[in-house]
């Protein structure tokens, strides 16, 4: 499975086109793009905590359906994918490309649900979420519907830009 990905991820660089490979690379590379934007989320605050992490591995076991073993491949493959990467932008278009406006609503949802697995919101991390959702041409309502949707699930308010 690592190699199959990597091999993706070189053809994205490469310029191809998500719906220029078969149904099964086409997947496998939503699934990627997708780990790389939960993992990149995670560490937007510069610290890596176990509870984001397992968020992380719960949305991509839940969303795609994956094995834990699965699951776990993926986000170390991810993991190795942001360390080479110059920005998210390959990640962030072949999302675009691939997935309808439903789909990349779900997406901005799981990224929203990993900024808060730590109960707090980081500036660095409201950011990061903000501008994935404008690479995947989401409105701004949407966006803040999803984290509040988050928010409202957990109980706990959003703190004010006056909390810091």
């Amino acid at each position: 499975m690592i190699r199959a990905l990597r091999e993706i991820i070189d053809r994205l660089s490469a310029g191809a086109s998500v719906d220029e490979r078969g149904p099964l690379d086409r997947e496998e590379a939503i699934r990627l793009a997708t780990a790389v934007l939960l993992v990149e989320t995670a560490r937007a605050d510069e610290s890596e905590k176990i509870v984001e992490s397992a968020a992380i591995f719960e949305q991509l076991q839940r969303h795609f359906a994956l094995p834990a073993e699965e699951a776990e491949e993926l986000m170390a493959l991810a993991e190795q994918e942001i360390k080479d990467a110059v920005s998210l932008q390959r990640f962030t278009r072949a999302l675009h490309e691939a997935l309808s406006e439903q789909e990349k609503l779900a997406i901005v949802e799981m990224l929203w649900r990993v900024a808060w697995a730590d109960r707090h919101l980081h500036p660095r991390e409201e950011t990061l979420v903000r501008r994935i959702g404008g690479l995947l041409y989401i409105r701004e309502s949407d966006m803040l519907r999803l984290r509040n949707l988050v928010q409202e699930e957990d109980g706990k308010p959003w703190p004010s830009p006056r909390d810091g």
